[in-house]
Parts: structure tokens; C-alpha cells; sequence
């Protein structure tokens, strides 16, 4: 199953691209995009990244938090799976 991570204090000009190609280093990666300001287009520093699989996603967290990236140091998170009562509407 894959799992999803929340990366934090990207620098502005960090692109989808940089960001897929940097999680490719740890595993393959299903998608990877910035979150960007609707107005101006400029980034707002975070972003998502989806592994293939739960290993490869744990693997680029313990390769990929605390490094230093465009000048800049990644925070990288997992995030949770949404609860059962999440899925219910």
C-alpha cells in the first residue's frame, strides 16, 4: 500500500520535479507536488510526496528528514492513514 509524506521548508524555487527526483533516490515514488499560492503561483514551502509501498516511504523518511536541500532543511513527515470514521459521510 502506499503512504503518503508531508515535506516541509522546501525553498521557493523547489519544483514538483526536484521534489520527485529527490524522493527517487530512496524508492519509487507514485506522485509528488507542491502546494502553491492560487494568486500569485509562487510555492508556499510544503509539499506531498506518495511512495510505492510503506517500506520504501519509511526508508525516505529516515534518508530524507534533516537534509538540507536547495539551502534549505526538509522536514519530512508521514502521514497517517485517515481513520475509519474519516471515511464516513
Amino acid at each position: 500500500m502506499a503512504k503518503k509524506l508531508y515535506i516541509t521548508g522546501l525553498a521557493a524555487n523547489t519544483s514538483s520535479e526536484n521534489l520527485r527526483y529527490l524522493f527517487t533516490l530512496t524508492g519509487q515514488v507514485n506522485a509528488a507536488w507542491m502546494i502553491v499560492k492560487g494568486e500569485t503561483d509562487s510555492d508556499k514551502g510544503f509539499g506531498y510526496v506518495e511512495m510505492n509501498s510503506d517500506s520504501e516511504a519509511d526508508q525516505a523518511l529516515k534518508a530524507l528528514d534533516g537534509i538540507e536541500f536547495f539551502g534549505h532543511t526538509l522536514k519530512v513527515s508521514l502521514i497517517p492513514p485517515p481513520q475509519e470514521s474519516e471515511l464516513s459521510l
